[in-house]
């Protein structure tokens, strides 16, 4: 089976969920998050890149889902 590769934007309580179930996923790879203020300590580590812009994610040609 392919992985879906996605992009999140938010990293607060629900974005914290949501990378929580992503990496019970084995279909589905988190290639980046865009937050406000990527330097911000959060309850879970992201497994991948956190950036300030936004443009990150949609600039990325692998990005195929943006949550």
């Amino acid at each position: 089976m392919a992985k879906v590769v996605v992009g999140m934007l938010g990293f607060g309580t629900v974005g914290t969920g949501v990378i929580r179930l992503l990496n019970q996923c084995a279909g589905i790879q988190l290639k980046r998050v865009a937050v406000r203020d990527p330097a911000k300590l959060r309850a879970v580590q992201a497994p991948c890149p956190v950036s300030a812009n936004p443009m990150d994610l949609v600039d990325d040609p692998e990005i195929e889902v943006i949550i």
